[in-house]
Protein backbone atom coordinates (compact mmCIF):
# COMPACT_ATOMS: atom_id res chain seq x y z
CA UNK A 1 0.00 0.00 0.00
CA UNK A 2 1.48 3.39 -0.88
CA UNK A 3 0.94 6.92 0.46
CA UNK A 4 -2.57 7.69 -1.44
CA UNK A 5 -3.53 3.93 -0.63
CA UNK A 6 -3.14 2.28 -4.00
CA UNK A 7 -0.68 -0.33 -5.04
CA UNK A 8 2.23 -0.46 -6.45
CA UNK A 9 5.31 -2.67 -7.57
CA UNK A 10 9.02 -1.96 -7.71
CA UNK A 11 11.93 -4.00 -8.50
CA UNK A 12 14.86 -2.87 -6.02
CA UNK A 13 18.19 -3.45 -4.94
CA UNK A 14 18.65 -5.02 -1.46
CA UNK A 15 18.41 -2.82 1.03
CA UNK A 16 16.13 -0.98 0.44
CA UNK A 17 13.63 1.27 2.41
CA UNK A 18 10.98 3.63 1.43
CA UNK A 19 8.80 6.19 4.13
CA UNK A 20 5.63 8.06 3.43
CA UNK A 21 3.18 10.14 5.38
CA UNK A 22 -0.66 7.71 6.10
CA UNK A 23 -3.21 8.85 7.59
CA UNK A 24 -4.67 6.54 10.71
CA UNK A 25 -6.81 3.46 9.72
CA UNK A 26 -4.69 3.08 6.30
CA UNK A 27 -3.78 -0.46 5.83
CA UNK A 28 -0.45 -0.95 4.94
CA UNK A 29 1.04 -4.77 3.64
CA UNK A 30 4.50 -5.23 2.10
CA UNK A 31 5.46 -8.16 0.49
CA UNK A 32 8.69 -8.75 -0.49
CA UNK A 33 10.65 -11.48 -2.36
CA UNK A 34 14.01 -12.73 -4.20
CA UNK A 35 14.46 -14.44 -7.37
CA UNK A 36 16.99 -16.93 -5.70
CA UNK A 37 15.80 -20.44 -5.03
CA UNK A 38 17.86 -20.49 -1.92
CA UNK A 39 17.51 -17.02 -0.63
CA UNK A 40 15.69 -15.55 1.93
CA UNK A 41 13.26 -12.44 2.15
CA UNK A 42 12.61 -9.91 4.87
CA UNK A 43 10.20 -7.33 5.95
CA UNK A 44 9.63 -4.68 8.46
CA UNK A 45 7.50 -1.97 8.81
CA UNK A 46 7.52 1.12 11.50
CA UNK A 47 5.11 3.16 12.19
CA UNK A 48 6.59 6.48 13.51
CA UNK A 49 10.05 4.48 13.94
CA UNK A 50 7.94 1.74 16.46
CA UNK A 51 8.18 -1.80 14.69
CA UNK A 52 5.07 -2.75 14.07
CA UNK A 53 5.45 -6.03 12.04
CA UNK A 54 8.83 -7.34 10.98
CA UNK A 55 8.94 -11.23 9.05
CA UNK A 56 11.76 -13.53 7.75
CA UNK A 57 10.91 -16.65 4.82
CA UNK A 58 14.03 -18.33 3.40
CA UNK A 59 13.23 -19.70 0.45
CA UNK A 60 11.56 -16.69 -0.99
CA UNK A 61 9.22 -14.96 0.09
CA UNK A 62 7.43 -12.77 3.11
CA UNK A 63 4.42 -11.15 3.56
CA UNK A 64 4.12 -7.66 6.04
CA UNK A 65 0.64 -5.93 6.99
CA UNK A 66 -0.76 -3.43 9.73
CA UNK A 67 -2.92 -0.98 10.54
CA UNK A 68 -1.67 2.54 11.28
CA UNK A 69 -3.24 3.83 14.27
Amino acid sequence: TNSSGGTEQRMVETPWQTEFVGRTGLIVTLYVSNSWEDGSASAEIYVDGVLLQKVHSTGGAASASGIVR
